[in-house]
């Protein structure tokens, strides 16, 4: 009886201590799938937190290069800053001892020396935006050649504008000739200009700053671009608005400096006017106009030229568009009344009827001189693959002349 109550006691507890296994295996699985997925989560949200933390230092490093550049551009306008009241004051102090030497002729000549007040008149020209000078010396109704020189009145408007001239701490720069004026020594290149002297009408210009052997060389603005470069041709078969407003990049390839910037710049002072062309067959030519002036757009943008010289035989800029508006494919002010010459052209211009120059109509591809592309009439087309047209106040050249 004892034994098998012992036998059966024994086999109760083996049961029991494999059941007590059993579960402790179980549990220790569970532990085990338990670690594994803690392992895991850590794992995750250390990647996680490593890649935000490398998005943060993305986004630092991009902070801090963008205010490298800030750093970097707010220096250069400190720096421009301080050049254009330099070139102010140095303008200033030109205008003044002109304005002296020019008192002193007054008193002793009464007519003056006509060359030194063209001179006077180009250089206030430079950094006069003031509206009490009602004085213009080159209006459009003003009937005294721009050669004439200033009576005592004048002379007194003139150094009021300049006192108060002194009191605006910036100097903006017009056109090329500005900045080859203050630096003859700066490279050809592109350079912000104001020609409409509103500060928050700033362009860029390709600047011909000549060469440093030769300063009178320098201080071209240029207004069109033709030529065929890696940058690809531009479509000059543009609206009105963009012929007034201007369009290309200057530096890259083909531009046009715009209708209203021309205005502002040529209704102010004379300025002379220079065409670089290259034929595709006959090689290099150039003509060259003393006046050259585009009126306002009430107008039509009327184009004034005179004075021609150059080594093109014939002069048909000014005998065939002196005078004529501007017109362009949705804005037709030619003289044909058949038809446009600007969409027969395939570029704005300043047409008749309709063309003896034709520098913004399309690109050529052959040298065929009967096909309607950039051309200038020669004794015959010049069929012109190359073509820089560019602009300088009158007489520019004559500021580096040694004065007496």
């Amino acid at each position: 009886m004892s034994k098998e109550i012992f036998k059966d006691l024994h086999l109760l507890m083996e049961t029991h201590v494999n059941k007590v296994q059993e579960d402790i295996g179980a549990l220790n699985t569970k532990i085990s799938a338990l670690e594994d997925k803690i392992d895991s989560t850590i794992t995750d949200f250390r990647l996680q937190i490593m890649e935000e933390i490398e998005d943060k230092l993305e986004i630092v490093k991009e902070i801090e290069d963008k205010l490298e550049v800030m750093e970097e551009t707010v220096e250069e306008e400190l720096s421009h800053l301080a050049w254009s009241m330099n070139s102010s004051s140095s303008s200033l102090a030109s205008i003044n001892t002109h304005l002296s030497h020019l008192e002193q002729r007054i008193v002793d000549d009464s007519t003056g020396d006509p060359d030194n007040c063209s001179l006077l008149v180009d250089k206030v020209s430079e950094v006069m935006n003031d509206p009490r000078f009602t004085n213009e010396l080159h209006t459009e109704n003003d009937s005294r050649p721009a050669s004439t020189c200033l009576d005592e009145e004048e002379v007194r408007e003139l150094k009021q504008a300049v006192a108060s001239l002194r009191e605006s701490p910036v100097f903006l720069p017009r056109d090329c000739s500005d900045h080859h004026w203050q630096h003859p020594e700066a490279p050809t290149g592109v350079f912000q200009t104001f020609p409409t002297m509103d500060p928050k009408a700033a362009r860029d210009s390709w600047c011909d700053m000549g060469t440093n052997s030769s300063k009178t060389s320098g201080g071209w603005t240029l207004i069109l671009r033709r030529r065929n470069t890696t940058w690809g041709l531009v479509d000059f078969n543009r609206t009105w608005a963009e012929y007034r407003r201007g369009f290309g990049t200057p530096g890259e390839g083909e531009w046009w400096f715009g209708l209203g910037a021309l205005h502002a710049l040529t209704y102010r002072q004379p300025y002379e006017v220079r065409f670089l062309m290259h034929d595709m067959e006959r090689g290099y030519f150039e003509a060259k106009y003393s006046n050259f002036r585009v009126e306002d757009e009430s107008s039509n943008f009327r184009l004034i030229t005179e004075g021609f010289s150059g080594n093109v035989s014939v002069d048909p800029f000014l005998t065939h568009h002196h005078g004529r508006p501007f017109s362009t494919w949705d804005r037709d002010n030619d003289e044909w009344i058949a038809g446009s010459c600007s969409a027969s052209n395939g570029g704005g211009w300043w047409y008749s009827r309709c063309h003896r120059t034709a520098l913004t109509a399309v690109f050529p591809t052959s040298p065929n001189r009967d096909f309607r592309s950039i051309r200038w009439l020669d004794k015959g087309w010049l069929i012109l693959d190359d073509v820089a047209m560019m602009i300088r106040p009158s007489g520019y050249a004559r500021r580096f002349e040694p004065q007496s």
